[in-house]
């Protein structure tokens, strides 16, 4: 990419800028205070749109495992296309192998494109449920863990924080206008702790699924040997094909 943004915290800012000297260091911001993953994401989106509204905007937790590299490219790349042809909201799904609790999980809907990379419509989202439950949605077949990874456009997660979030969309607003100018610093400071502090999740996925078939939220199979490694059990089932399926301590 040739513009490159960063949003992360004073822990973190002067770490990025010594790794990435490439980005210019006005585009590494750091949040005032913590406001969870709606309001970071949100605030990339409103910066972006203004220039380059199209631009499809990933969001991908960086502490998780991709086994088949090739594969998460294949399917990222049918997601960017995907998310760019519209008013679109791309989801990817990770077939669940056991009945987690520690995921949310998303129900799966008509399949609407067939292919090395399938697309089907998401019918909502179902937070972390107990075991029986757990048990009922993997039994189901019908449903996918929600991995935390998702595109969009700058346009289409802009429009959706206006529509759902309508509180916080002019206060991000005015922060990305300030971009750039000798208030920014404050203004920055002033309006971001303003926001809500609400997932990414809450904020914009679950209310758009409840608009059904016209919510535009598509799941792609995150096929590719995904672990977030945040349990005991994660981080089994990631050593055990590593060890011949031999239990291993772990310290």
């Amino acid at each position: 990419a040739e513009v490159v943004w960063v949003i992360t915290n004073k822990l973190l800012d002067a770490v990025i800028a010594e790794q990435l000297p490439q980005v210019p260091r006005q585009n590494i911001l750091s949040e005032p205070v913590a406001r969870n993953t709606a309001p970071a994401c949100a605030l990339a989106a409103f910066l972006l749109e203004p220039a380059a509204p199209k631009t499809v905007i990933g969001i991908f937790p960086s502490d998780h495992v991709v086994g088949n590299q090739a594969r998460f490219v294949e399917v990222i790349r049918a997601g960017v296309a995907l998310a760019a042809s519209g008013e679109k909201i791309v989801v990817l799904g990770v077939p669940p192998t056991r009945a987690e609790t520690g995921y949310g999980y998303v129900e799966l809907g008509a399949l609407v494109q067939e292919g090395a990379v399938p697309v089907r419509r998401v019918k909502r989202f179902t937070e972390k449920p107990d075991r029986a439950r757990a048990e009922e949605l993997v039994a189901s077949g019908n449903y996918a863990w929600n991995g935390g990874i998702f595109l969009w456009s700058a346009r289409t997660l802009a429009g959706a924080i206006r529509e759902h979030r309508p509180a916080m969309a002019p206060l991000l607003a005015k922060i990305a206008a300030a971009h750039g100018t000798a208030e920014f610093d404050r203004v920055f400071a002033e309006l971001y702790p303003q926001c809500e502090d609400i997932s990414v999740d809450y904020a914009v996925l679950e209310p758009r699924s409840a608009k059904g078939d016209a919510s535009e939220i598509y799941c792609l199979p995150a096929d590719f040997g995904w672990n977030d490694l945040g349990s005991w059990a994660a981080l089994h089932e990631h050593l055990a094909p590593r060890q011949g399926g031999v239990d291993t301590n772990v310290s």
